[in-house]
């Protein structure tokens, strides 16, 4: 379809002192990373000159270090919502430096909806393809969901990042659906892990459109470290655990969902989770799937997992991509007010495993 093609320069220039803007992405994936490098180095020249300008950002969840810390290291930031794990965010905003609200991840596009955070300004979004249809624009997804359909619904105006990286048959992954506003608020219609109940792509408004940035920029992604005996000694003590709840009938023969955290160690427990061969199929309700997970599934150990992002390495990204016709129907990719809800992690009986060890 025709549209706008500006430069990521161009798209940094049109943003003021200020401004809030919304992001995809939902931890480092997802993110567009065009427009936020050339915002950080425009942020320097404009302090230099002795001129302020600082932004508000909202995010998914955590982001990458293209956004989060050299954004704080150029003290580019006035407001940060809703979670960091960013090392340079964190010291920046100990100084007292930057606003910052730590919230529930699955909170944030209500929130958001119900005028907490001001006008957002812009949408800046990463997307694997763009379609028009009927006079109406349809945008894709790339890895990663977050808040995307409340921020390009709600911002006054939309850039978008079409990035080659990413193939564009990763709509097939994608399950896009936005809550109703209270009071008026139906129950989730979802009954099963790996069911879908919204659409593969999100309808922008053509008159917010502004321009789209073209590019090919991989993941700032995460490295994971391999098992130790420590995390394989882990693995197998939760595995023991399920095995004793699954005899004592505590848990059915079938399982539960499990949420496996978020990071190097979670990672490495699934991986020895995986390594076990006495476990049924298990089914991830979760935020992320990392690398373990992918490679569970092509062991056909996972049966889906119903997540907000594939946080993993751009080699298993490339993997994901390569067997997308294996992974339509194992991934479903969800905004965080579904991955996060409290409504379907009860609802499914979820066991979470989070991380509390460094």
């Amino acid at each position: 379809m025709a549209y706008r093609k500006i430069t990521a320069a161009e798209g940094a220039a049109m943003i003021n002192d200020g401004d809030n803007i919304g992001f995809s992405g939902f931890t480092p994936n997802g993110v567009p990373k065009a427009v936020i490098r050339e915002l950080s180095q425009r942020a320097v020249r404009e302090h230099e000159a002795g001129r302020p300008f600082k932004v508000g950002i909202i995010t998914g969840a955590s982001s990458c270090q293209s956004l989060e810390g050299d954004f704080a290291n150029a003290q580019a930031i006035k407001f940060r919502a809703p979670f960091s794990t960013n090392a340079d965010f964190r010291r920046h905003a100990n100084l007292g430096e930057i606003d910052y609200e730590d919230m529930h991840l699955g909170h944030m596009a209500e929130r958001l909806r119900r005028g907490f955070y001001g006008t957002i300004d812009w949408a800046i979004i990463e997307v694997s393809a763009i379609e028009e249809v009927g006079g109406r624009m349809r945008i894709f997804l790339t890895s990663a969901d977050g808040i995307v359909p409340t921020i390009v619904r709600i911002a006054k105006h939309v850039i978008l990042e079409l990035n080659t990286f990413h193939d564009p048959r990763v709509r097939h992954l994608h399950d896009e659906y936005e809550c109703a506003e209270y009071p008026n608020r139906q129950p989730i219609p979802l009954v099963s892990v790996g069911g879908r109940i919204g659409k593969e792509y999100l309808e922008l408004d053509p008159q917010k459109l502004v321009g789209v940035v073209e590019c090919c920029i991989p993941e700032e992604a995460r490295s994971f470290k391999a098992l130790t005996p420590e995390t394989e000694a882990i693995g197998n003590h939760v595995v023991d655990f399920f095995l004793s709840d699954i005899r004592k009938g505590h848990i059915p023969p079938t399982m539960f969902p499990i949420q496996s955290g978020v990071g190097v160690t979670g990672n490495a427990v699934m991986q020895a989770i995986g390594k076990n061969a006495q476990l049924p199929r298990l089914e991830v309700f979760s935020e992320v799937v990392q690398d373990a997970i992918i490679d569970m599934m092509l062991e056909d150990k996972i049966a889906h997992a119903s997540v907000a992002a594939m946080t993993v390495s751009n080699e298993c990204l490339r993997r994901v991509y390569d067997n997308i016709d294996y992974f339509r129907s194992r991934i479903t990719l969800r905004p965080s007010e579904l991955s996060n809800s409290a409504e379907l992690i009860h609802r499914f009986g979820v066991i979470a495993m989070n991380t509390a060890l460094e």
